[in-house]
């Protein structure tokens, strides 16, 4: 779990490099570091979702 630093509300924050758009948001990432994926907000994960 990752907890956004002081500046979420900075146009150049961290909170906006990344795009969070809400709590929780959760990231699949490729083996190379990119960002594959965002979800916003609680999940049902199951299984082979991902």
């Amino acid at each position: 779990m990752y907890v956004a630093p002081n500046d979420a509300l900075s146009p150049t924050g961290l909170s906006n490099r990344l795009a969070f758009r809400g709590l929780p948001t959760s990231y699949v990432v490729s083996d190379k570091g990119a960002i594959e994926k965002i979800f916003v907000g609680p999940q049902q994960w199951k299984k082979g979702d991902i």
